[in-house]
């Protein structure tokens, strides 16, 4: 396919030498999380955080945490995320969708309308303020109507659907 092996060895053999190293560490947890070595990928995160705890990490380490329904410790992690960086866009938009997904509704507008005051100019303005609507009974109607109508990276849509709808590939083909 062309497509390159992340480069684990490398960032295995540079922490050999230097194993104090939070990125390198952060680093190799991102290059196991794009192979789908989610239980390696969380220990890489794991042991980044613990040398000095970055934005990052805990934003990667919370979003594998979310994928397999451990929400509190997720919810934590982002809760230091934006703390330590608070106008990390992504780090609110996941906080979020960690309270809808728990149920949350009231802290899931507050994180989503921050996102949605931080919102890069590349990204989709109508995706979050439509997720910042959580807290009405019609929000995933809502939602889906905004995200069919506006023109976000097909990684947000497909986020986004997974955790309102659980049907990610919905708006695939728009």
């Amino acid at each position: 396919e062309g497509r390159r092996e992340p480069p684990i060895e490398l960032y295995r053999q540079a922490l050999e030498r230097n194993p104090r190293s939070f990125r390198f560490h952060a680093n190799l947890g991102n290059a196991l999380r794009d192979l789908g070595r989610r239980a390696e990928a969380i220990n890489a995160y794991r042991a980044s955080i613990a040398i000095q705890p970055n934005r990052a990490a805990l934003h990667n380490l919370a979003v594998l945490l979310v994928e397999g329904d451990d929400l509190e410790e997720a919810i934590t992690l982002l809760e230091r995320a934006t703390t330590l960086e608070p106008g990390a866009f992504e780090s609110h938009l996941e906080l979020g969708l960690a309270h809808f997904r728990r149920g949350t509704r009231d802290r899931s507008a507050s994180s989503l309308s921050r996102a949605a005051e931080l919102v890069p100019p590349d990204q989709s303005v109508p995706v979050v303020a439509a997720l910042a609507a959580v807290e009405a009974d019609d929000a995933i109607e809502i939602v889906l109507a905004r995200l069919v109508a506006s023109n976000a990276s097909g990684e947000l849509r497909r986020r986004a659907l997974k955790e309102l709808k659980g049907d990610p590939l919905a708006v695939d083909g728009m």
